[in-house]
């Protein structure tokens, strides 16, 4: 089971992206957070294996918050999604450690498979991602192998 923390400051989405990841068999929303700061709060005392993170965020910029991540918890993989669909954001994003970053225009079946993927360490080639960008980074290691799904 692939243990997801969901970070978005949106309530309705965070309950329809939560319900839309449970259904799809083998992940678990197991904390959710409205914040920059709800996020590190929940890292410090609950174990995921990938998160979910908004870009616009209060506290803060989730882009800055990514680096963070990636500093203290190298082994938790990290989901991009974001309203903002501009080449800057995703360049950043994958250049801060993101396993995938995903515009929220896009299919919600590419979600799924960009959290699978990034749980098995791959970075996520989004089909909404140009072919130029894809592999701008390399796949995020984690601290100790992961069983298969």
């Amino acid at each position: 089971m692939i243990k997801v923390l969901l970070t978005e400051d949106h309530k309705m989405l965070r309950e329809g992206i939560k319900g839309l990841l449970e259904n799809a068999g083998g992940i678990s929303v197991v904390a959710e957070a409205g914040g920059i700061r709800e996020m590190f709060a929940v890292l410090a005392v609950r174990e995921v294996d990938v998160i979910v993170l908004d870009i616009a965020l209060p506290e803060g910029n989730g882009l800055d918050a990514l680096e963070e991540i990636k500093a203290g918890h190298p082994g938790v993989a990290v989901v991009v999604l974001s309203m903002y669909s501009e080449e800057k954001y995703t360049l950043r994003a994958l250049r801060c450690g993101a396993s995938a970053y995903l515009a929220k225009e896009t299919a919600s079946a590419e979600l799924v498979l960009a959290i699978r993927g990034a749980y098995a360490c791959r970075t996520y080639p989004c089909a909404d991602l140009p072919g130029r960008l894809r592999g701008a980074a390399p796949p995020t290691r984690p601290a100790e192998p992961r069983p298969a799904l």
